[in-house]
């Protein structure tokens, strides 16, 4: 992976909204990744992002329309 070639940290972040206009920054740095390799840091990323995902269930959204056929 290129952040393992170039031997520079792998930063997840996430702002996710909370009550009344307010807005949680998170930034974790992958962990415990042998090797660094692609497979370790999929797996990381999968793992951190499932629990995002457990704790902000209704914040997920796709702006991208997979249904728009003009193209």
């Amino acid at each position: 992976s290129v952040p393992s070639r170039l031997g520079v940290p792998v930063v997840y972040v996430y702002v996710m909204k909370e009550k009344n206009l307010h807005y949680h920054l998170y930034a974790r740095v992958a962990q415990n990744i042998k090797n660094r390799d692609s497979q370790g840091l999929l797996h990381s990323y999968v793992q951190n992002l499932e629990s995002m995902i457990r704790k902000y269930p209704l914040q997920w959204f796709n702006y991208f329309d997979f249904w728009d056929e003009t193209d």
